[in-house]
């Protein structure tokens, strides 16, 4: 009932003061029960509607872990492909000392020849060499042995 209803509906009834403040409170208590039966509604819903975001979240967290997971084994195995085909490569074509030196002081840390490092070292301190590059010029005839560099 609104409140210019209930006002009328008052006005109608001859009541003492004690009894219009008595019927004041009570419908003021009734009104204040409404509105936190409502507040502990909304409160309700949104601790429900949390909790669905909170379990969508773990969800989509284990998925991201799975996939995390699945792409570190892709990338091991990736890894181990292509340093067997840096290997094979560099067997087959019978590389001189010098060439890998290059060719390892070229590559950045994540590169398969940068795990062969020690093993071109060994290599080259065998041959008297190390593994510090030479000038660039240098490098490019040790690659490249069948560049003419008299022009």
């Amino acid at each position: 009932m609104n409140r210019n209803d209930f006002q009328h509906l008052l006005k109608q009834q001859v009541l003492t003061q004690e009894q219009l403040e008595f019927v004041h409170d009570i419908r003021r208590r009734s009104k204040n029960r409404l509105a936190a039966q409502r507040c502990r509604k909304r409160k309700l819903d949104c601790i429900y509607s949390l909790q669905c975001e909170i379990n969508k979240l773990k969800t989509e967290r284990e998925k991201l872990i799975l996939e995390r997971s699945r792409l570190t084994q892709r990338k091991m195995e990736t890894c181990h492909t292509v340093k067997a085909l840096c290997r094979r490569v560099c067997s087959e074509a019978r590389l001189q000392p010098e060439q890998l030196q290059v060719l390892a002081s070229c590559t950045s840390s994540d590169c398969p020849l940068s795990s062969w490092v020690p093993q071109i070292d060994e290599l080259l301190s065998q041959h008297g060499s190390s593994l510090h590059p030479k000038n660039a010029a240098s490098q490019e005839d040790t690659l490249n042995p069948h560049t003419d560099t008299s022009t």
